[in-house]
């Protein structure tokens, strides 16, 4: 799979599952969960600094109704706290690297 339309098509027949994302200020990975958001295939626990969060959020116009945000703004306590499962009051899940959110995205958009 090269796309993220790829994933999307290839899952789309499975209940979504709960990902987490590390330092999610950067605008490519946030468009990359909103793919993904509505594609019906995540929910999402967006992990990093909230004020920069709700900006990029709001930029692309993804709504946070069901998603959760971590306030944690330092991208290393971030970055631990997803890769070793988030287990806390935001519920279990499913970890994705902002590098894979970010190549997908990237690969999706050039097409």
């Amino acid at each position: 799979m090269k796309r993220l339309s790829d994933i999307v098509v290839a899952v789309q027949d499975y209940p979504a599952k709960r990902m987490a994302v590390a330092a999610a200020v950067d605008l490519t990975v946030i468009k990359a969960i909103k793919a993904a958001i509505e594609g019906n295939i995540a929910t999402a626990i967006l992990v990093g600094d909230e004020k920069s969060i709700y900006a990029c959020v709001k930029q692309i116009g993804l709504s946070l109704a069901k998603q959760d945000v971590i306030h944690m703004p330092a991208s290393e306590r971030a970055a631990y706290l997803v890769s070793s499962g988030i287990d806390s009051e935001s519920s279990n899940s499913t970890s994705l690297k902002q590098g894979l959110a970010h190549n997908l995205w990237m690969t999706e958009s050039r097409s």
